[in-house]
This record gives C-alpha cells, structure tokens and sequence, in this order.
C-alpha cells in the first residue's frame, strides 16, 4: 500500500458544475410543449413540474393529502424512486428537500381540473379502483411509476417535434428562469429544495449577456457622472 501511487482528485471547474443553459429549453419551448400536451392526460403532471421544479422521484410521491388547493400550497415530504425496476417510497433525499412550495392560480386550476379527471376515473373505475393516496395516478389510481413517466414525457416529445430534454431539465428551466426573473436565489433554493444558497448558487448562476451589458452601463454612469 505505501508503494501504490493514489489517484489525483480533481474538483469539476465552476464552468463544467454549470447548467449548460444552451441545452436548455427556451421558454417559447416549455409553452410549445405545454400547448402540444394540453388535451394529455400528463399534461398536469408536465405542468405541475415545470411550474415548481420537483423531482421526478417527488412528483411521483406527491400524496394527495399534501396538495392544498386553498391555500395554493403544495407540501413535498414523500418520494418514489425506482431502483433497477424496483419502487422504493420513503423520505425525500434531505432533510431540505422537505418543503412547501408555493404555487400560482394557474397551477391550482391545472390541479382541480385535474382532480376531476379523477373522480371520472374513480367512477369509471368501481370496484377496481385502488386508493393509492397518491396525487397523481393512471385510470385505476395506481401510482405512477418513475420510467413510466419518463417513456411516456419521451413519446410526447417525439410527436411535438421539440429539442430533446427530460423531465429533470424542467426543473433546471424552472430555476434558470426564477433567476433570470430577478428572484431571490435564496427563494429559488428554497423551492428546489436545496441544502443551501451556495449549491444553488454554484450550479445555475453565471453572468448573462444582459447582466454584464447593465454591469457596463452601471460603469460607465458611475465614472462619467
């Protein structure tokens, strides 16, 4: 062991941690998309991920009983993940990633709207129904499993002709977006479910064109009075 040469540790630059924005659906994108999906019975589910930054093993676990429409909040405390095709359902990732997240009235008319489909369901349904708990379910109130919904996010690509993405990059454009938008990164890391402001910070934040073009002009004011 004292002969053996141990192998050197490189940090990933700052550059190779960034969200490569290029490969970023742009926001006409995302509201291609969700126009192309909008008589889908996943459409809520696209919706509700792009709208709040969830993880694909959060969406899945999302229990009805933590979706309050009334107060417009939606409580992420459970996941499902699945391991060489195998569920397992149990805590979110971190104790940060237990959350509420607030969500805006269009969201909240996605989630009624929804609610609807599956009470339609439930009656189609019967005897056959199973009260998984969960929020989001195929015609029989199963839980949706994680690869079923990444298949069926690839199958409505395909047919909108769209830049390949996945689910998960719905949550880097919902972030991206926020930060653009001027929103604190405070709140945005607290949306995500992040441990803290310096992850979010490291991971998604770098000088757009137009904040270094203000960051010129504020200069320019600044020296010539």
């Amino acid at each position: 062991m004292q002969d053996a040469t141990l192998p050197r540790f490189e940090r990933r630059s700052r550059k190779a941690r960034l969200i490569d924005r290029k490969k970023l659906w742009t926001p006409s994108e995302l509201q291609a998309f969700l126009a192309h999906t909008r008589d889908d019975r996943w459409y809520p589910v696209w919706y509700v991920l792009a709208s709040t930054g969830m993880r694909r093993s959060e969406i899945c676990g999302l229990r009805a009983e933590s979706v309050d429409v009334q107060r417009a909040v939606i409580t992420v405390d459970w996941k499902v993940v699945s391991i060489h095709n195998k569920l397992y359902e149990g805590d979110p990732k971190s104790e940060s990633s237990i959350r509420e997240i607030t969500i805006d009235d269009h969201t909240v008319q996605v989630l009624r709207d929804w609610r609807e489909v599956k009470r339609s369901d439930r009656r189609a349904a019967r005897d056959a129904w199973v009260d998984s708990g969960f929020e989001f379910t195929d015609e029989i109130g199963r839980g949706i499993h994680p690869e079923r919904l990444s298949r069926n996010f690839t199958n409505a690509l395909k047919s909108s002709g769209l830049r390949h993405t996945t689910p998960h990059a719905l949550r880097h454009l919902h972030a991206t977006l926020l930060l653009d938008a001027g929103v604190p990164v405070k709140v945005v890391s607290a949306r995500l479910g992040h441990a803290s402001t310096a992850f979010t910070q490291d991971r998604y934040i770098k000088v757009t064109e137009r904040a270094d073009r203000a960051a010129a002009q504020a200069t320019a004011q600044f020296m010539m009075g």
